[in-house]
């Protein structure tokens, strides 16, 4: 009965231990730091940004609003981001958002037959 006793206190003891933390080669890290911030917005008007982190993501993107003065105001965004896989290929993905809606395009996304 003791050694059943010891057994599952050793289980217990094993399980509740921290385990270490394993970092996937070019994937997010919580202890990324940002390499690059562009920034572009004075609150009215187009926009644009631009950031790059130690991790390996890009991101960047511009907007604006058209059609002013008419009824027909929407904003168009337009940008692009990409960051490493754990299976160490860099996803990029092309986007643009306007009044018919978000579409995206990257190599590892389905495409709209």
């Amino acid at each position: 009965m003791k050694v059943v006793a010891l057994f599952f206190f050793v289980i217990t003891v094993t399980a509740a231990a921290p385990q270490k933390a394993v970092r996937v080669a070019g994937g997010p890290s919580k202890d990324a730091v940002i390499l690059r911030y562009d920034s572009d917005n004075i609150g009215v008007g187009p926009y644009a940004f631009a950031v790059e982190t130690s991790d390996g993501l890009v991101k960047e993107e511009r907007g604006e609003l058209v059609g002013a003065g008419t009824d027909e105001l929407s904003s168009v965004v337009q940008g692009k981001y990409s960051y490493p896989g754990p299976d160490g290929v860099l996803y990029e993905v092309v986007y643009i958002a306007d009044k018919d809606g978000f579409r995206a395009q990257g190599a590892h996304l389905p495409s709209a037959a």
